[in-house]
Order: structure tokens, then sequence, then C-alpha cells
């Protein structure tokens, strides 16, 4: 198994714990029952980039969030241990992520009302959250969201 897919399944089965069991996380997705979410973090079935952005959304988690290596001790600090230790590196801080959930959605915003003025439809999702991340790292950067910065790159995909 690759290890993008491991880690969104590692990830998934943190959210499951953290929602009590996969029923209740189901409930959470929209899903009617707990089978096509149980599936998925037994590697049963890929957790793909649509599915891992779906999530992502549905339970207002950080775009990418998915994608990047958690700890038990992020995603449940009630928990009292850490569960998962896993290797040095890549570490997020999920509440701090959380806490930034209003910056992207006025980074989405931003985004969309400025494409949406440019008459621009992007040919995937992957290249909206990649526009996205973008615009957010500038925004955390600057300490808010640059419009201008935002008109700047969507003159460039006009012109491309």
């Amino acid at each position: 198994m690759n290890d993008l897919r491991e880690t969104r399944r590692k990830n998934l089965v943190l959210l499951i714990e953290r929602a009590e069991g996969p029923t209740n996380l189901a409930k959470k997705l929209g899903h009617k029952g707990p089978s096509y979410v149980s599936q998925l973090s037994k590697g049963k079935r890929p957790i793909h980039e649509e599915t891992a952005r779906e999530f992502e959304t549905k339970l207002k988690l950080p775009l990418g969030s998915m994608d990047k290596k958690w700890d038990i001790e992020f995603i449940n600090p009630d928990q009292g241990t850490n569960l998962d230790k896993r290797a040095e590196g890549d570490r997020r801080d999920l509440n701090a992520m959380v806490g930034h959930n209003s910056l992207v959605s006025n980074v989405v915003q931003a985004v969309g009302a400025e494409l949406e003025a440019a008459n621009i439809e992007l040919a995937s999702s992957a290249k909206f959250a990649a526009f996205i991340g973008i615009v957010y790292e500038h925004a955390q950067l600057k300490g808010g969201i640059d419009t201008e910065y935002i008109r700047k790159i969507v003159e460039l995909i006009r012109t491309h």
C-alpha cells in the first residue's frame, strides 16, 4: 500500500476513534450506515483524492489534512495517552489547524469570488485545491488574505 493511501487510512481510523465508532462518523459524513467507512478504514477500499477532500469538507477539516500524518494526541487530547507513536517528521497539530478553519473558509470564498468575477472554471478539484493551498500559505505568511495576490494568480490562469 502506498504511503498516501496508508496515511489517509490511518487518519480515518483516528477520526473513527474520535467519533466513538464508524456508525457515528458515517452519520457525520452523511452515510446511512458504517459499512463504507469501515471498508475504507480497513484498507478494503482506497480513499481516493475526491473522497479525502469530501471527508475534509464535511468534517470541517482543512483542505489536505487527510494527507498529513497525525498523532492521536492532536485528534483527541482528552485521550490521555498517545496510542499512535509515529515517526518524527511531518506531525501536525490538528487542533491548531482546525483553529485556522475560518481562514481556510475565507480563502476559499475569496478565491471563488475572484474566479467567478473572471469567469474562470478550473478543470479539476485538484487544481482548485492547489490554488487554495497556495493562497492559504500566503495568507498565513502575511497574516491575512491578500486579494491582489489572488487576482495576480487568476490573471496568470487566464493568460495560460
